[in-house]
């Protein structure tokens, strides 16, 4: 057996000092602390300042040696040492990590996670949204013309999600590593043209209700809701960027929208009478 050695899968969370209290005590005690960056960015986070908090050094792992290299230089820490691996949100919403975990308890490396604020639920409450009425969740990707990839998946999900009534959350592509990421206009244009190639009745197009989120959870956090034409002209500044399309709203969600975020009520309007039309069509 690896007898009290742990292997630890700490949440970095959504903003720069997002670490619960637990996670510092831990990440001063154990031998060794890696780090990934690759899934997710965290608005003005610097590697320096943590490394100062901690007064230790922090091993910074990439993609290769997560998902290529199977996390070896972890697991074979793990086994005679205490170690923890450091990841933006929460740990297993991204699930590249979750593979790390289950060939560690293959291994006889016992594992511990110290959750932290994640985007699926920060975004809906910011935003005034009830989280108990979000649907499946999808990724709207960087699109790839030279390989012509172009997937539909994201207005598939939505449509789905719609004729439940349930809210979509859409994380946009971050490519941490070469500094690419997808932006909320770019992510709206991408989802009219998924709406034009499936050919059906239109879902998406400029009336449609959205809500852009920019580094949700931050000081500089950014939120707008509107129509999609109006989000396509609004300058959201840095990433992390995620969209939300409401399927049925509560009285009070909407008024949130409007309340908080300056949303028109005829946009409002207009939106609720589109969503009807799909439940009754379902």
């Amino acid at each position: 057996m690896n007898g009290d050695h742990l292997l630890y899968f700490i949440g970095l969370g959504i903003s720069e000092k997002g670490l619960s209290i637990e996670a510092l005590e831990i990440l001063r005690r154990v031998d060794t602390v890696f780090l990934e960056l690759y899934t997710s960015i965290i608005p003005d986070f610097k590697l320096d300042w943590l490394e100062n908090m901690l007064g230790r050094k922090i091993r910074v792992v990439d993609r290769e040696d997560l998902e290529e290299r199977g996390g070896e230089d972890i697991l074979r820490e793990a086994k005679v040492a205490d170690v923890a691996l450091l990841t933006p949100g929460d740990p297993f919403i991204a699930t590249t990590h979750i593979v790390l975990r289950i060939e560690a308890e293959r291994r006889n490396i016992k594992t511990r996670i110290i959750h932290s604020s994640s985007i699926i639920t920060a975004a809906f409450s910011s935003c005034g949204l009830q989280v108990y009425k979000m649907g499946r969740i999808v990724t709207i990707t960087i699109p790839e013309p030279k390989v012509g990839y172009r997937p539909i998946t994201p207005y598939l999900v939505l449509k789905e999600n719609l004729e439940r009534g349930l809210h979509t959350l859409f994380l946009l592509e971050i490519r941490a590593e070469s500094g690419e990421f997808l932006t909320i206009p770019k992510a709206l244009e991408l989802l009219e043209d998924m709406d034009r190639r499936v050919g059906e009745e239109s879902i998406v197009d400029d009336n449609t209700l959205v809500v852009g989120l920019a580094r949700v959870g931050t000081p500089n956090e950014y939120i707008a809701a509107g129509s999609l034409s109006e989000l396509k002209d609004i300058e959201f500044g840095p990433p992390p960027y995620s969209l939300i399309i409401p399927g049925v709203l509560h009285p009070i969600e909407e008024e949130a929208l409007t309340t908080l975020f300056d949303c028109k009520l005829e946009v409002i309007e207009g939106w609720r009478e589109r969503v009807k039309s799909v439940l009754k069509n379902t």
